[in-house]
């Protein structure tokens, strides 16, 4: 028995192709480092890629579609929760929140800063939110324009190895990057981060995340690939085969005559609609075999909707080929997924901005309220109806096997009691 084969006790050896061995093909194949993509190419796919554009924008749509409930007990009545609202829609926060949700996707990670007037010397001392006059601003910011400087270092502290505080580099008109040097607390900025990597490669994605847009860009790339060749196949779905007498052509006058001769073809299509051609030539159209083409096109467009989690009827606006032609089990894992992020991204960003419009006004919460979400999935007017009949009948069930009177008749009789008082 040879060395490598008391090597391998627990596979399959094939010394004659290679199976298994130092010569198998699949033993040379590794994991290699991916290149991060650069801060230009993410934007540009961003905003000229209208997969990555609809893979980081609509995630973050969804999210804020059906809006949400803050719920502060019983410590803010309706109208001073009006006065709240009012000041949230002026500083336009759902729409930034959104924003920064999909440069997170785009870009690795966006926040949205907060302008606090709290009575503090510097932004970059921790919000006093006993202080807090007024919210004035709110700026949507990327991770090239937010950058973590310092971290809490108290290992006894709550938010031990968490952003502190950020650097914050504005752009000047001529867009040259101008470094402020202006820092700011985190308890001023709304932070959504991209897509977790571990420690060791925090600092190459400057503490915040890997953008989205670095996983689904090889099976973008693909589908370019593909779409690309789809259109230079129809571009060349007919070819024309001629067959001429090169040899007697070029002996006359060189390139020139046969130049002249394929201009004559040409002109008689134009005007008879037809090929002129002279004794021994011959004229052939040739039809590009498009069969096959759909199929590929939509295996990797599944292949797009698998790196991008998405289902194929929200990135593609059709259904995958199969069985499952409505992709209901695609939607309601994607529906999941927003609602994670929802709870896990939206939430405090929301109680914590909810909280701070609430001291502005004067209304001091002990805690951060609770925020909850709307469904997702909304129901069509059939489904309400046979849903609110079924509810009805459960309802009418219920009353018969408690030995109760039908409650419709105890409400016609209330009615008539009252009536007669």
């Amino acid at each position: 028995m040879s060395e490598e084969a008391t090597q391998r006790v627990d596979g399959l050896i094939n010394v004659l192709t290679a199976l298994g061995t130092d010569r198998d093909k699949a033993t040379h194949t590794h994991a290699a480092w991916v290149q991060p993509l650069d801060p230009m190419t993410l934007r540009a796919l961003y905003r000229g890629s209208k997969y990555v554009g609809r893979i980081c924008d609509l995630p973050a749509a969804e999210a804020t579609r059906e809006g949400w409930t803050v719920d502060a007990e019983a410590e803010i009545n309706d109208t001073q929760n009006e006065r709240i609202l009012r000041d949230w829609q002026s500083l336009e926060l759902t729409q930034k929140l959104r924003k920064a949700d999909a440069w997170s996707a785009a870009f690795g990670g966006a926040a949205v800063v907060l302008g606090l007037l709290d009575g503090s010397e510097s932004q970059s001392e921790p919000t006093d939110v006993r202080r807090i006059s007024r919210v004035l601003w709110a700026r949507v910011l990327h991770r090239w324009q937010l950058r973590p400087v310092s971290w809490y270092s108290d290992p006894a502290a709550d938010r031990f190895g968490e952003v502190e505080e950020y650097e914050v580099i504005s752009y000047g008109l001529a867009n040259a990057a101008v470094m402020t040097r202006e820092r700011v607390h985190e308890s001023r900025v709304l932070p959504f981060r991209g897509v977790e990597l571990p420690a060791e490669d925090l600092a190459s994605v400057d503490y915040w995340g890997d953008p989205r847009t670095q996983r689904v860009w090889e099976a973008v790339r693909a589908m370019g690939v593909v779409e690309q060749g789809s259109e230079t196949a129809m571009h060349e779905l007919r070819i024309f085969v001629l067959k001429l007498r090169l040899l007697e052509l070029l002996e006359q006058d060189g390139d020139a005559t046969v130049l002249r001769r394929l201009d004559l073809i040409n002109q008689s299509k134009s005007v008879v609609n037809g090929i002129l051609l002279d004794e021994g030539e011959d004229a052939t159209q040739l039809t590009v075999d498009l069969s096959g083409a759909a199929a590929m096109y939509d295996r990797f467009a599944q292949s797009v909707a698998a790196a991008a989690e998405m289902p194929m009827t929200l990135l593609f606006g059709h259904a995958p080929a199969g069985l499952s032609t409505d992709d209901k089990s695609g939607t309601r894992y994607f529906y999941n997924r927003i609602r994670a992020r929802q709870v896990d991204a939206y939430a405090p960003n929301i109680a914590r901005a909810w909280q701070y419009l609430a001291a502005a006004r004067g209304y001091m919460l002990d805690e951060a309220p609770l925020v909850s979400f709307n469904s997702l999935e909304q129901e069509s007017g059939l489904v309400q109806s046979q849903r609110h009949k079924t509810e009805a009948e459960t309802d009418y069930l219920y009353w018969q096997a408690d030995g109760l009177e039908d409650p419709r008749g105890r409400v016609l009789q209330q009615q008539q009691d009252d009536e007669v008082v």
